[in-house]
């Protein structure tokens, strides 16, 4: 059965409230593969007038979100995800249009393989967030932990 990428960006839209209030776009999901945008705003800017640290991480995570549920689409809602730990680089200010593209550091089939003989994994996805010269401006590693909701008899 072919996974239906569009829809799952739509629903995870819709599901992420946070990232939508910061003005978040998931602009493409695929498997283990994001890439997301923001503009910046009065209220994502700081003091010196580029975009905040706290937006740009909002971005980034979110990318990083959108990975990780890419990898794990044709069961996206029989998984309970949950970020662990994130790490972030800042390399250089971004102004205007920044561009999140994250991408899992394992394979899709292997995730979905280790997780259906574990029912418990952990693993990284790395984003790299440019601004609109293509200046990388951000990285961020961002661990995931993906278990199966546990079954209970009746």
């Amino acid at each position: 059965m072919a996974v239906d990428f569009e829809f799952l960006r739509t629903q995870f839209t819709e599901a992420v409230p946070f990232s939508r209030h910061a003005g978040v776009e998931i602009i493409e999901i695929a498997d283990g593969f994001a890439r997301t945008r923001l503009t910046q705003s009065e209220v994502l800017s700081n003091h010196i007038g580029s975009i905040h640290a706290g937006a740009i991480f909002t971005l980034a995570e979110a990318a990083s979100g959108a990975a990780m549920i890419g990898a794990f689409a044709d069961m996206a809602t029989a998984i309970r995800p949950l970020a662990t730990e994130a790490k972030i680089c800042y390399m250089k200010l971004g102004r205007g249009v920044i561009a999140a593209q994250a991408r899992t550091d394992v394979a899709g089939t292997l995730l979905r393989a280790q997780l259906a003989a574990s029912g418990l994994i952990t693993f990284q996805v790395g984003v790299d967030v440019h601004d609109g010269r293509e200046r990388v401006i951000a990285r961020v590693a961002v661990e995931w932990r993906v278990t199966m909701p546990k079954v209970t008899a009746c």
